[in-house]
């Protein structure tokens, strides 16, 4: 079966289900993650140029270049093939400060209508049997520009099975955003995605990835440039990661 996995940025699906893609992977399936804003935008200022600085990135440094390579050897682990749609990133849109980035949709931000397309355009492309999408945990706007843009496909292409994880590591951040019923844990793979995604009404299904852990661990490694600000460093993935002692991942 072919997997398309939408990710707002260069790390968002590995971060949120990477348990399950190494679970599909391992299952032969064939994986491609579409991520939407990977623009390398030259000469950043002002808020955009403050989030390569904050990293340890000097002003010279091609921001995004350098994700894009991170991404090709995070989708290398997980037998995945990296898709970039090439759309800017919320500071380069208008969004000029961190809260900003949680805030209301800013009315210069036009993207939607161009995100629809690009993602309309990669789907037909890859004509994946399931599509993956983030449920916007955390309320980051590019999260929400995407979810929008998969309501759009939703409706374009009514046939296709589509099904949303919990993005992570927001989730952990924003526990009153965990769902209120939750199946008990389920071991990943294509079968139970088809139950759930033909089955809408059912409660979300908490993975169990821990017997894929030290593969998904590795693969968010892969983002050197985002592991310290999002976890406190690589060796602080695994407990960024999990729940009641293991590794669990959300979708429905």
């Amino acid at each position: 079966m072919k997997i398309a996995l939408l990710s707002p940025h260069l790390d968002d699906a590995v971060f949120s289900v990477g348990g399950l893609m190494a679970a599909l992977a391992d299952e032969g399936h064939e994986l491609h993650v579409v991520t939407c804003f990977t623009r390398s935008v030259p000469n950043p200022t002002g808020f955009a140029l403050a989030c390569q600085l904050d990293k340890g990135l000097s002003p010279e440094v091609d921001y995004m270049q350098l994700r894009r390579e991170e991404d090709t050897h995070a989708c290398e682990l997980l037998s995945a093939q990296p898709h970039w749609l090439d759309l800017p990133e919320a500071p380069h849109r208008g969004y000029h400060s961190a809260a900003a980035l949680f805030g209301d949709l800013a009315k210069e931000d036009d993207i939607q209508l161009e995100l629809q397309e690009r993602v309309s355009d990669a789907v037909k492309a890859i004509n994946p049997d399931l599509i993956l999408s983030p449920e916007g945990i955390g309320n980051h706007v590019d999260h929400r520009q995407v979810r929008q843009a998969v309501d759009s496909l939703k409706e374009r292409i009514p046939t296709m099975l589509f099904l949303r994880w919990y993005d992570e590591p927001y989730l952990s951040r924003h526990p009153e955003q965990y769902p209120e019923h939750v199946s008990g844990a389920r071991k990943p793979g294509w079968e139970m995605l088809h139950q759930r995604a033909t089955n809408p009404g059912a409660a979300v299904v908490q993975l169990d990835v821990e017997p894929f852990a030290d593969r998904k661990i590795a693969a968010c490694a892969a983002y050197a440039t985002q592991v310290g600000f999002q976890f406190g460093g690589a060796e602080a993935i695994r407990a960024g990661l999990t729940k009641q002692g293991r590794l669990t991942e959300l979708v429905r």
